[in-house]
């Protein structure tokens, strides 16, 4: 039939289609690379795939609805500076230690969980580094945020991807405090003991 249309672009949205969260967008490196900046949204790093009928494993990007949107959330700290969540949480799923750097005091503490925190901008994103590289990929997605003086509640879920390609939700809820515009405590409460 004239309509039909044929090729590896077709095949490959048809298997990205197959794998996306309901009411979700899955799309390749490829469109990411073309789509970067232009949409308003955020796709995040789903990992690589491997997916029926395609030779070689796609690098996946995600948006699903709630995720954090690219014109999205600002908390205001008790100075009133604007704390950015949208781009902290976007840097996250990056899993780019670097890019955090910028949203953080010189003397923050972080902790994740039960773990004991870590002290210092430094040594924060050493221990970002070392978490990003056990994972293929993340992303938050943000249900609320409150703000109260210098402090930040928010919580959702974040979809990890494992380097097998399967993947676990989990919810979190991030406590922040700010000084300066700038994270000075930086709390995670998620279980991530599965992964």
């Amino acid at each position: 039939d004239g309509d039909d249309i044929y090729g590896d672009g077709v095949n490959v949205a048809a298997r990205l289609q197959e794998i996306a969260e309901p009411g979700g967008v899955c799309i390749s490196e490829k469109v990411q690379v073309e789509v970067r900046g232009k949409l308003g949204v955020a796709f995040a790093d789903g990992g690589t795939q491997v997916v029926k009928n395609i030779t070689d494993p796609i690098r996946v990007w995600r948006w699903s609805p709630g995720q954090v949107e690219a014109s999205g959330a600002v908390a205001q700290t008790h100075a009133g500076e604007p704390l950015p969540l949208t781009k902290l949480y976007q840097a996250v799923d990056t899993r780019e230690a670097a890019a955090l750097a910028p949203f953080l005091s010189p003397s923050v503490t972080f902790q994740l969980g039960n773990n004991p925190p870590v002290n210092g901008r430094e040594a924060v994103l050493e221990i970002n580094a070392s978490f990003f590289t056990s994972i293929a990929g993340m992303a938050h997605t943000i249900d609320a945020i409150w703000s109260q003086g210098a402090n930040i509640i928010c919580n959702g879920s974040v979809r990890y991807t494992r380097f097998d390609g399967s993947h676990l939700s989990i919810p979190f809820a991030t406590i922040l405090t700010t000084e300066r515009g700038l994270i000075h405590d930086y709390k995670v409460y998620a279980d991530v003991s599965p992964l």
